[in-house]
């Protein structure tokens, strides 16, 4: 999924299409027959044993590319049964020419009859479907008899490629418009859609590919500037050094960690542990009183002290995590109150000491809202909602315009978790592929912080730190899965591989350099 760098709207590769096209002296039509072929090899390639393929075809330039799919598949001696909405006879243009070329090569398109293919799909061997109903040009919510063809397309539970986009899917928002088809590959075109890698999109995509019709990456960029960058290995591979070998537990970065209210203390000792893990010297805990005596004797490594300490500490520290298990008693809003004032002063005089709020720092930030453009926000959807006075519903909607509401109110470097993490810093946004649902639980995101603020620690700007610590923290996710799978999966499980992934990362610097 990762032969791709950046994201576009679905209208800015319409609008570079046409000018690559009138440009370089080539027709749409060009593009659209090597749409269809790429589309018509991959499904050689991963399902080489099907015989009868069932093509879907709607009335526009999706449906085109369908037909030229079928035409192929025709010419290659496979069965195709081809069925096609009302009006896609009356097509024009493109669309039009590629079902001309269908015909010619003995095609018979079908019309479109959910009733019959409720009742007989199953009975007709196909063996693979090839959905080319809706493109990207999709808005509001679907009619009643395009909700009625994918229900029953997916009640096929076929093996199911996707033209550019799962019809039904909204490649800006990734949000199903009520239902979108359920897909094994999505081919999407000349660049990756933007809702195709985040939020609910994960759930109908299955595995992405991109084809660029022969329009490289650098030559679209000319016409359109990318909504977002997907690059973060390479970039993370070019930031992320390793220590000198002067270094010492005082210069390789002093993280503060605020939490653990008691019954919460796991949170704290997660972020903590996390960031001596991806390289803090010191990391001081800073504690309910209740909560000190279990730190102090579980983790050896990490001092501990209660809160009432933070009125008299000399804010040494290059970073602080404020939020881990700190719970929303009268005492932890005095302890988050105290901690934003005293940070606010501090920014102003240098940019020494930086912030991540996270967990329950979220929440008392939600009661009190205010605006810094040196922190780190890091909420999953739940506290995002709480932030901008919303429903999780209206923020998975539309999770970019979520993360740059957060930002524009807040201020600094924004952090919306979740199934294609969005980062948001007030111009760029960047987005994380990787990851998975086994991080679906509780302590994933206090190590999260803890990764963020440690890098924040050792020196890296708030935009390098938090995009490293998602991207090692995704990946490790990943990694940690490969063997034993994703239900059982562990916060803790994590530590060991953020340490690997630093150092590999870390390495690859020194050796490029």
């Amino acid at each position: 999924m990762d032969n791709f760098k950046y994201l576009y709207a679905s209208r800015q590769i319409k609008l570079a299409e046409q000018s690559i096209a009138k440009d370089h002296g080539f027709l749409l039509f060009d593009l659209m027959v090597k749409a269809g072929k790429a589309v018509f090899d991959l499904a050689c390639f991963h399902y080489p044993d099907s015989h009868h393929w069932l093509i879907v075809c709607g009335k526009g330039n999706n449906g085109g590319d369908g037909y030229i799919v079928a035409t192929l598949a025709i010419e290659a001696g496979i069965k195709v049964t081809l069925l096609e909405v009302e009006g896609a006879a009356e097509s024009r243009g493109d669309a039009s020419l590629a079902r001309q070329g269908f015909l010619s090569v003995g095609g018979a398109p079908k019309r479109l009859d959910v009733d019959e293919l409720l009742s007989r799909g199953t009975d007709l061997e196909y063996d693979l479907v090839i959905d080319a109903l809706l493109g990207t040009g999709l808005q509001g919510n679907l009619r009643p008899s395009t909700l009625d063809i994918i229900e029953a397309v997916n009640g096929l539970k076929l093996p199911t490629i996707c033209v550019d986009v799962p019809s039904g899917l909204n490649s800006d928002t990734g949000q199903p418009m009520s239902s979108a088809m359920t897909a094994d590959h999505t081919v999407c075109f000349i660049g990756m859609k933007q809702g195709l890698v985040t939020g609910r999109a994960r759930d109908y995509v299955g595995q992405l590919h991109l084809a660029n019709l022969s329009i490289s990456e650098e030559l679209l960029k000319q016409y359109q500037m990318p909504v977002a960058r997907v690059d973060l290995c390479a970039m993370t591979a070019q930031i992320l050094a390793p220590r000198k070998p002067t270094a010492h537990k005082g210069t390789s970065g002093r993280l503060a960690v605020v939490g653990g209210a008691q019954g919460m203390l796991g949170a704290a000792r997660l972020a903590s542990l996390a960031g001596l893990r991806v390289g803090s010297g010191l990391v001081r805990a800073y504690v309910e009183k209740k909560s000190l005596v279990a730190m102090q004797s579980a983790e050896p490594e990490v001092m501990a002290m209660p809160w009432k300490n933070l009125k008299h500490q000399d804010w040494s520290a290059n970073a602080l995590v404020i939020g881990p298990g700190l719970g929303q008693s009268k005492q932890a809003h005095e302890v988050f109150h105290s901690i934003i004032d005293s940070s606010i002063d501090n920014l102003k005089k240098t940019s020494a000491y930086r912030l991540v709020i996270d967990a329950d720092g979220l929440n008392i930030l939600a009661q009190s809202p205010m605006r810094n453009d040196k922190w780190v926000l890091t909420p999953h959807p739940g506290e995002a909602a709480r932030l901008l006075g919303v429903t999780v519903a209206e923020i998975e909607e539309d999770r970019f315009a979520a993360v740059k509401s957060i930002q524009v109110q807040y201020g600094g470097v924004v952090v919306l978790k979740g199934a294609g993490t969005i980062i948001f810093d007030g111009s760029d946004y960047f987005l994380c592929t990787r990851g998975n649902a086994g991080m679906a639980t509780g302590g994933m995101g206090d190590v999260l912080a803890g990764m963020i603020g440690s890098y924040l620690a050792q020196g890296y700007s708030t935009v390098q730190a938090t995009m490293i610590g998602v991207l090692i923290h995704s990946m490790s996710a990943d990694n940690c899965v490969k063997e034993q799978g994703q239900l059982g999966l562990i916060a803790s499980d994590l530590l060991p591989e953020i340490r690997r992934l630093t150092n590999y990362f870390a390495n690859s610097c020194m050796t490029s350099s």
